[in-house]
């Protein structure tokens, strides 16, 4: 079984954050891919996600450790709440070892200001003088995606992001074939009801039809009947009856 993951979803396993990540992890392995970007790019096949938080006395697992070094990218869900996870941040300093910043992707849960939820070492990069040796930090603005929007519209427009980042598309790109996508699926939908409809009609009137041929077949039998009646009372002498009857048909 491949031990290959798109991403690994790291988060403070708090209900509100888990609520995120079940629903980040759920949405991205469920997303759709338009069919262009997955015949250039794939699709997004697997994440990894840990559903126990581990005790304060423990290493990280050989499973988790195995998962974080076999991750493209990671996923922090950042919130008020992560500030007291011990092994998110020990997730991502395993996670630099073998990856560099830019393949940190973070979800903005709540908070007013994102570096206030925003793990620290995600915002600088350190940056060695080759002359001095002398180590300075260089700000950096991590990637991320707004999920403190309604959650409607973060699935319309802030999933994407993740979406696109994972398969290696821009952004951009992954919106405009989806709402080609959406575009053609709407035009289908319209093309079938008005067929669907154009048979119903057809239907219809094909009844209606066969319905007053039926009546207009009754009507002349009717008469047949009332005149072959006439011609027998006026055989008989009786013009008066035969005159009705004659009338009537």
């Amino acid at each position: 079984m491949s031990t290959h993951y798109n991403a690994f979803i790291s988060y403070r396993h708090h209900p509100d954050d888990i609520r995120v990540a079940e629903t980040i992890h759920r949405s991205l392995e469920r997303f759709r891919v338009p069919g262009k970007i997955r015949a250039k790019y794939g699709k997004i096949t697997r994440l990894f996600r840990d559903k126990e938080e581990l005790p304060i006395t423990s290493s990280l697992t050989d499973t988790i450790t195995m998962a974080l070094r076999n991750s493209d990218y990671q996923i922090v869900i950042c919130s008020t709440h992560l500030k007291d996870s011990y092994w998110v941040q020990r997730e991502i300093e395993t996670f630099l070892q073998t990856h560099t910043k830019d393949k940190v992707l973070t979800v903005l849960v709540d908070g007013d200001n994102p570096y206030d939820v925003i793990p620290e070492i995600l915002t600088y990069n350190e940056v060695v003088d080759p002359v001095t040796g002398e180590v300075t930090r260089e700000s950096i603005e991590p990637l991320s995606c707004d999920w403190r929007l309604p959650k409607r519209e973060a699935m319309k427009k802030e999933l994407p992001r993740l979406a696109a980042v994972l398969l290696g598309c821009t952004y951009d790109d992954l919106i405009q074939r989806q709402k080609q996508y959406r575009q053609r699926r709407l035009i289908a939908g319209i093309s079938t009801g008005m067929a669907a409809s154009l048979a119903l009609a057809g239907y219809f009137l094909y009844t209606s039809i066969q319905i007053q041929e039926n009546l207009n077949q009754s009507l002349r039998n009717q008469s047949q009947y009332l005149a072959s009646a006439s011609q027998e009372k006026f055989d008989k002498g009786d013009r008066l009856s035969a005159l009705a009857l004659a009338m009537a048909a």
